[in-house]
């Protein structure tokens, strides 16, 4: 048994592998499907991480732009290429072109994928309107068939937002 648990960016790929669970992964050469996964446990990313990064394709976040910025950036890891694709896309001010060259890499943007997924998903999600908010999620989760359980705890206390403890200990248990 496999279970998923991971925070922003490890959140992106714990919502990855319920989308992905038991399937081949997208222009992967791998014979083997990918494994199938008991549970995951995204914390404070969405899965729609174009949507995330790039606001319905108008507007390019200021964080993004941060770390493409910087190659000695080390809170966000992006592969060499990517960095320098969106690069062309950041220096142009070209937010439409970034969100969908983002959307053509195949496997990238996998939220429809869980239209299928059977993955109990418990997200939890820190509430920054800044950043990101819950309504993406709550998008995602909605996606997933009827039985597929899943559950959403939004609080504070990740990525900029308030340390509140009591959330923080109801988080944790």
């Amino acid at each position: 048994r496999i279970g998923i648990f991971g925070d922003s960016q490890g959140g992106a790929h714990a919502w990855a592998a319920a989308a992905f669970s038991g399937t081949r992964l997208p222009g992967s050469l791998r014979l083997q499907p990918f494994p199938r996964i008991s549970a995951v446990v995204p914390r404070i990313m969405a899965p729609q991480t174009t949507d995330v990064l790039v606001p319905g394709g108008e507007d390019i976040h200021e964080r993004l732009g941060s770390w493409i910025a910087d190659d000695n950036e080390k809170i966000v890891r992006f592969e060499a290429d990517f960095r320098a694709q969106a690069r062309r896309f950041l220096d142009a001010g070209d937010a439409k072109g970034l969100a969908r060259w983002m959307c053509s890499v195949p496997g990238r943007e996998f939220t429809d994928l869980l239209r299928q997924s059977r993955v109990p998903i418990f997200c939890q999600l820190s509430w920054l309107d800044e950043f990101l908010h819950p309504d993406l999620v709550v998008r995602a989760l909605e996606l997933l068939p009827l039985q597929t359980p899943r559950r959403i705890f939004v609080s504070t206390g990740f990525h900029g937002t308030p340390l509140n403890t009591y959330q923080y200990i109801a988080r944790q248990r």
